[in-house]
């Protein structure tokens, strides 16, 4: 669907993008306000900058993330992503080992990757049961047991 400027008419909310990573295929923008988009579709965006404005918009019943610098804008679908740190130094993914984590929660991851000896600071985000920690490129699958 193509959009004009006269399709945005009903915004939402206003913000900057504070971060923008992936998980699993997603791409996942967070925005000031501590609230993230996933994208849904995925055409070139162009290139933007630090802490660009956007705004959230509802248009014909879609959430859309309009990108004022870059004059583009790309549909998104409005999710929660658990940000937290590991009480424990991260050392790497293996099958059945336990993250705990600085808000009390504790996850297990379920599979692959078996990725030991990576080691960072230990920050997470985990959306839709897939955790990634720092920026490393991998996604284990985990499950919540605590």
């Amino acid at each position: 669907m193509n959009l004009t400027n006269n399709d945005f008419k009903n915004r939402i909310s206003i913000g900057t993008i504070t971060h923008n990573f992936h998980i699993n295929g997603y791409e996942i923008y967070k925005l000031g306000n501590n609230s993230y988009f996933r994208r849904l579709d995925s055409h070139s965006l162009g290139f933007g900058s630090f802490n660009e404005q956007v705004g959230i918009y509802n248009v014909n019943g879609n959430n859309v993330l309009r990108f004022y610098e870059r004059g583009s804008y790309t549909f998104v679908q409005k999710i929660d992503v658990l940000e937290n740190k590991m009480i424990e130094a991260f050392t790497g993914f293996e099958a059945g080992k336990s993250f705990e984590l600085q808000n009390g929660q504790i996850w297990k991851q379920v599979g692959d990757p078996h990725a030991p000896g990576h080691e960072s600071s230990g920050y997470v985000k985990i959306y839709n049961n897939r955790m990634k920690v720092d920026d490393w490129d991998f996604y284990p699958e985990v499950i919540r047991i605590k």
